[in-house]
């Protein structure tokens, strides 16, 4: 993100702006969140492991894995995200911020409510007959360091490459022939050479 230099007055006028916009008071007051049951806990982690690749991109502490992420870490929700516009965002981000690696329609609507974009969802998952959506902006908000370290372990390994195919080694075309033909070939190789020395001598003797 740019500098943009602005002095102390002109920040606090776009921030009134910004607040402005967005129909906020101030000071901004969080709303409570509903505690999870440790059966919703479970149903979160069932639609992170199985229904959403959000672990591939975002932050986790683990040093190996978050060399290559490029999404924020979930503790920081709570304190950088505001709950409704979070639950937008994972319903539709490409309309937030078009061009982002966040994929859509992750989610899709049944009977009023989002529910998770899979054929064959578990079976927990299946049962939880509330919004899934707000399921998951619920445990993001909530989430603790233990859990998420809870939500790691519950991850399945990637599965590793397959090992390169050792390419046939090629053939030549003398270990093609057997080996009569070859003395053969070998012989015929010879003459012609012996006839055409021949014929340039004659071809020379005759000027």
């Amino acid at each position: 993100m740019p500098t943009f230099n602005f002095s102390p007055n002109e920040l606090r006028v776009l921030v009134r702006f910004f607040m402005a916009v967005s129909s906020q008071n101030e000071p901004y007051i969080k709303e409570p969140m509903v505690p999870l049951t440790e059966a919703e806990k479970s149903i979160a982690r069932s639609i992170f492991v199985s229904g959403t690749p959000c672990l591939k991109c975002h932050i986790t502490g683990e040093p190996a894995h978050d060399a290559k992420a490029i999404a924020p870490n979930f503790l920081l929700a709570n304190e950088r995200l505001k709950p409704d516009w979070t639950f937008r965002w994972l319903l539709d981000p490409a309309q937030i911020s078009p061009g982002t690696a966040m994929p859509s329609s992750l989610f899709k609507q049944d009977e009023g409510h989002w529910v998770v974009n899979l054929p064959n969802p578990p079976a927990d998952v299946a049962n939880y007959h509330y919004d899934h959506a707000r399921l998951l902006v619920r445990y993001m908000f909530l989430m603790t360091p233990d859990e998420q370290r809870r939500l790691l372990s519950a991850t399945p390994a990637p599965a590793a490459a397959a090992p390169a195919a050792t390419p046939a080694p090629q053939k030549t075309g003398r270990s093609n022939l057997k080996p009569g033909k070859a003395e053969q070939l070998s012989r015929n190789l010879a003459n012609n050479r012996r006839g055409n020395l021949g014929n340039h001598r004659r071809h020379h003797a005759g000027k």
